[in-house]
């Protein structure tokens, strides 16, 4: 597949963090490679750019996910730990499965998500997940200079279309929503809110291209270094 990504990392509704990818992906499926390396779950990154903004005063630095973590999405589907109900889709060629945990997780929270299938041949067409419902109870925890940090939402929405060529139903686009709070201490001189939003786009699907990984899947995201092609980037209009 040809992709598209954009990352957008704002700290108190401002960005500080802003990054673009185009790229080509081995049908969506990653699995932990190094750089140099064909491989068949690599990624090759074809064109990049970016931006960062710190404040001096920031006494911490916000990593960002990896390419597996940002594709990596599992079905809790297993009805030993969930609860699985069904809601009206609101269109009756879909049906909409409801997948609740029945216990709390270690953090005092609860797993909530939906698919999305079609009637007529049982295709996912969307599906959801979220691992916070009770984001304002959820626990702070230490960073490693001891700041009390807590995360308030970890979601992805994954949309899946059908290839009219080859009939067969793929990836479509996904986003990975993140919120974080920081609280204030001696060195941090106010609670901070960390929103990052990460857009995963399919801009060509099944095109078997040959995948020359050039940037290792399991490694921040921010950390890729590629020249700045500005005659590609005037062409965009994203």
């Amino acid at each position: 597949n040809d992709f598209f990504l954009r990352s957008v990392l704002k700290k108190n509704d401002e960005i500080i963090k802003f990054q673009d990818f185009s790229g080509i992906m081995n049908g969506g499926r990653v699995s932990k490679t190094s750089e140099n390396k064909k491989s068949k779950n690599g990624i090759e990154i074809v064109n990049m750019r970016k931006i960062s903004i710190r404040d001096k005063k920031d006494v911490v630095d916000f990593k960002l996910p990896t390419f597996i973590e940002i594709m990596k999405t599992d079905l809790y589907t297993d009805s030993k730990y969930i609860d699985i109900t069904e809601e009206n889709s609101g269109d009756d060629n879909y049906r909409k499965l409801i997948f609740t945990s029945k216990n709390k997780s270690i953090d005092g929270q609860k797993l909530n998500a939906y698919l999305i299938v079609n009637k007529k041949d049982y295709a996912i067409i969307q599906y959801f997940v979220s691992f916070y419902d009770d984001p304002n109870n959820a626990p702070y925890k230490k960073t490693f200079r001891g700041h009390q940090y807590r995360t308030q939402k970890y979601q992805k929405t994954l949309n899946f279309s059908k290839n009219i060529v080859t009939n067969k139903y793929s990836l479509n686009n996904e986003k990975l929503e993140v919120s974080l709070e920081l609280l204030a201490d001696k060195k941090i001189e106010k609670t901070t809110y960390y929103e990052l939003s990460i857009n995963y786009f399919v801009t060509k699907s099944f095109t078997n291209q040959t995948v020359n990984s050039n940037f290792a899947t399991d490694k921040d995201i921010f950390k890729a270094k590629f020249t700045y092609a500005e005659d590609f980037w005037k062409t965009q209009n994203q």
